[in-house]
């Protein structure tokens, strides 16, 4: 979506031509919901009718929740390292959205393995106060 936003800004595309712009950069799932619900009246979807539109017909009504779940039991990995934990969290937050800051800490001090956050805890740290 972000990609696709920034591309009709930077092209300065009209508005009633986001929808077929973005057609072109689309495929499987996403380009049949274009043919079947958009392309007919294309210049009556607004961006976010489309983005979200698109989301629920590309993904099951519980995606969500499943990504959800899917948080709530992530922790590092014995090979993963930080970072690629890290990147692994970002994205499930970024699809679930609305996630809290704090609730972010919360989830990378609690998700790390127990050796780093004895390190943490013995270097003074802790997960209430860190950003």
């Amino acid at each position: 979506m972000k990609e696709g936003v920034n591309y009709l800004k930077d092209a300065r595309v009209k508005p009633k031509h986001y929808t077929y712009t973005l057609s072109q950069y689309l495929n499987g799932r996403a380009y049949n919901f274009y043919t079947q619900k958009v392309s007919q009246m294309e210049e009556n979807w607004s961006l976010d009718e489309f983005f979200q539109s698109m989301f629920n017909y590309c993904f099951p009504s519980n995606y969500c929740i499943k990504m959800r779940s899917k948080l709530e039991k992530i922790s590092q990995s014995v090979n993963q390292s930080v970072i690629e934990f890290v990147y692994e969290l970002e994205e499930l937050f970024n699809l679930i959205d609305n996630v809290l800051e704090r609730n972010k800490v919360l989830k990378l001090w609690n998700g790390l393995h127990m050796e780093l956050q004895h390190s943490l805890w013995r270097d003074r740290l802790h997960p209430e106060v860190l950003t």
